[in-house]
């Protein structure tokens, strides 16, 4: 197959870093490799999974497509060193990060490609999706609200402007599995780390550097299916049954953390916003957006705090009622 920078037709390289979920890989190759648009380089970078089954299923794909490509860390070097790796390695004039738990309409990447080629402007391109629980068994009542959508109002002849405030009264972070114009993502730097503790990164601050470069373009078109683990849709369904194993704590621990998080995220979102080319009432108005978007944030992250603590205190009663009863 030709690669080429034409027109029409322009290379797109899909980044698939992976660790250790060999049934999800060959899952996502199957979902890229199968897409409409065939102009593709697809960069998988392999964070040192034990065993060989992983790396069984990269060299199935190797033998079957000229257009995979392969890498292997020779140490585990965290999730964010692998995003930006297969980034470094992407030569085509769009980028995508593929995660190998997600699911993609055949026409995803077509259909983004042509937005991105006909608003020039444009330096991320997304549809709508869905939240798809990884537990089959959701109650139907927790079904029915994972439907997601980015504006209501949503414009694509909005200036870069009016994009960017939109994504700070929306906060909706799945842009980051948009598509992306490659030589914008790579001047800002790739996926957003620094030193803050414990997560050490931030899709928010990522899409905030591309959107402070170009505006972000969309299809209300559902092409997109974002895998979630069940502990995040299940989580209060979770702590009323007081079913909390040690990944569970974990997940508690981390959810800790949100509020130097979140400080983290408006701290450094303020200094990109100043330093970017728009006019300084724009600017005011951005970090205004910015403090909004921290406190309500924060907000919503004590309302789970005490709808966690409620459920538990709810899960503890009707375990001493169970008990007496018996």
């Amino acid at each position: 197959m030709s690669h080429s920078f034409n027109v029409d037709n322009p290379l797109i390289s899909v980044g698939i870093p992976t660790y250790n979920r060999p049934e999800g890989l060959r899952q996502t190759l199957g979902y890229i490799t199968g897409q409409t648009y065939k102009n593709l380089e697809i960069i998988i970078s392999d964070n040192c999974s034990p065993g060989e089954e992983t790396q069984n299923i990269i060299r199935k794909f190797l033998n079957e497509d000229s257009r995979v490509k392969a890498f292997r860390q020779d140490i585990n070097k965290g999730a964010v060193f692998n995003f930006n790796f297969v980034l470094k390695a992407a030569t085509g004039k769009y980028f995508m990060w593929a995660a190998d738990d997600d699911l993609w309409d055949k026409n995803f990447i077509e259909v983004l490609c042509k937005l991105l080629l006909d608003n020039k402007s444009a330096v991320i391109a997304m549809s709508n999706y869905k939240t798809v629980p990884r537990d089959k068994l959701l109650p139907e009542q927790l079904r029915a609200r994972l439907f997601h959508t980015f504006s209501s109002n949503f414009d694509n002849n909005w200036s870069n402007y009016k994009s960017l405030l939109n994504y700070l009264k929306t906060g909706n972070h799945v842009i980051i599995y948009g598509l992306y114009v490659t030589k914008v993502l790579k001047r800002i730097g790739g996926f957003h780390s620094d030193c803050r503790p414990f997560f050490h990164c931030s899709d928010y601050l990522t899409v905030l550097k591309m959107l402070l470069n170009g505006k972000v373009v969309f299809t209300n078109k559902v092409l997109f299916f974002m895998v979630d683990s069940g502990v995040c849709l299940t989580r209060f369904e979770i702590l009323r049954s007081l079913n909390i194993d040690r990944f569970v704590m974990q997940k508690i621990l981390r959810f800790c953390f949100f509020p130097l998080f979140y400080l983290y995220d408006l701290l450094y979102s303020i200094r990109f916003i100043v330093s970017s080319r728009f006019r300084i009432f724009q600017k005011v108005v951005i970090i205004s957006l910015s403090f909004r978007f921290y406190s309500i944030n924060n907000f919503n992250y004590i309302c789970e705090i005490l709808r966690g603590v409620g459920c538990v205190v709810q899960g503890v009663f009707r375990k001493a009622r169970r008990a007496g009863a018996i």
